[in-house]
């Protein structure tokens, strides 16, 4: 008996070590895809993962998740905006962000989950994460500064009002924000886009219990005027990444956010990932003003480039259209509802005069009828076409 009762007491602390030994090779680790194939690099080893472990694996290691192929039109038209209102909305002129990552704060595991998460945001829209080598010394520079040297467990709460246009932004993230999607809604704050539920249509939709909040934490759900909200053409969010789950910050274990539409979807507690509309608000935002190109001056071009003996022999293409700016909501510019915005007000004068422009034309037909057919020389060219004499 007591052979039996050392031998299994063996096989136990065998086990432990072996689940030891896998803990600490895990905890230096990286996912990578090679030809389609998937692969974990653990120190000095690279395990090809097979398709039915691989989700198992990624689950266990806790990996960034964005869905970046998104049904989605990728190259949506974003808004314009003037230099007050990118100071309004806290926006990032260009859609450049640099950032800098504390190596007190984190370790290089850790670092570089982050470095892959953005970079994986910034294909989402016109986004430039910019990592920065050092932090800027002066206190003027505008960049994420990503810290936690205090190693608080708790999640601050983050909107576009937390934030300025000038000095360090800091965000403060634990190892779990990952799991716990605290890095989504960092992120969506931090590049302009408000939490859902502080929409100012919001009470059409969800109710805020007051009396179940923890009253240092009623800012949190506080509701923001029509001018600081872009997005009244989106239909309302439940499973956006900065929407508060049912029952945040509650005091007595009653919910704080309850939906008022019948079936609704659940309001989950955990939320890892942008949901389409998040991606589609950032698109809006910076799909425009992050691919509009800085101004250069005269004299840095004429420096730089001299037009050849032919440069008068070639000119723009035709086809290629310059695209227009998304026409911002009437809620957000101050102007009524029933009132026409400006692009169905600019589709009825293009309409008007296409409709005039057509009028001439069939006046000018009519009048070749009357007569004999024209002569060739006479017949009018048009503008594009280089084919007739």
């Amino acid at each position: 008996m007591w052979i039996s009762a050392v031998s299994r007491c063996l096989i136990i602390l065998i086990h432990f070590e072996i689940t030891t030994i896998a803990a600490n090779e895990a905890s230096d680790w990286q996912y990578f895809k090679l030809k389609g194939r998937r692969f974990i690099q653990m120190r000095d080893r690279v395990i090809r993962l097979k398709p039915h472990n691989a989700i198992i694996l990624g689950s266990m290691y806790d990996t960034p998740k964005i869905e970046t192929e998104s049904h989605l039109d990728k190259d949506v038209t974003g808004y314009d905006f003037t230099d007050q209102e990118i100071e309004k909305l806290k926006l990032w002129p260009r859609g450049i962000i640099p950032f800098y990552i504390d190596t007190v704060s984190y370790d290089k595991v850790f670092r570089d989950k982050i470095r892959v998460f953005l970079e994986k945001v910034n294909g989402l829209a016109s986004l430039q994460f910019l990592e920065l080598h050092s932090p800027p010394a002066d206190d003027e520079t505008r960049f994420i500064m990503f810290m936690n040297r205090a190693e608080r467990n708790d999640a601050l709460d983050y909107s576009p009002s937390y934030f300025s246009t000038r000095g360090p932004q800091r965000v403060r993230l634990q190892y779990d924000c990952f799991t716990n999607g605290d890095i989504y809604a960092a992120i969506l704050a931090v590049v302009g886009v408000p939490p859902q539920h502080c929409a100012p249509n919001r009470d059409n939709h969800i109710q805020i219990k007051e009396e179940n909040i923890l009253p240092e934490k009623l800012s949190a759900f506080k509701k923001i005027n029509d001018d600081e909200w872009l997005f009244h053409d989106i239909m309302y969010d439940f499973m956006s990444a900065g929407h508060f789950d049912s029952h945040k910050y509650t005091k007595n274990g009653l919910a704080t956010v309850e939906a008022k539409v019948k079936d609704a979807e659940l309001i989950p507690h955990t939320k890892n990932e942008f949901s389409p509309k998040d991606i589609l608000k950032m698109r809006y935002l910076y799909n425009y003003i992050g691919n509009t190109e800085a101004p250069v001056r005269q004299l840095d071009c004429n420096r730089m480039f001299k037009p050849g003996s032919k440069f008068n022999s070639f000119a723009p293409s035709k086809g290629k259209l310059k695209r227009s700016p998304r026409v911002k909501p009437n809620r957000y510019l101050g102007l009524p509802d029933e009132k026409p915005s400006f692009t169905e007000r600019e589709e009825n004068g293009v309409k008007e005069d296409n409709d005039k422009n057509e009028e001439s034309s069939i006046d000018k037909s009519s009048d070749v009828k009357k007569g004999d057919e024209m002569h060739p020389e006479k017949i009018p060219l048009d503008d594009d076409d280089e084919s007739m004499p």
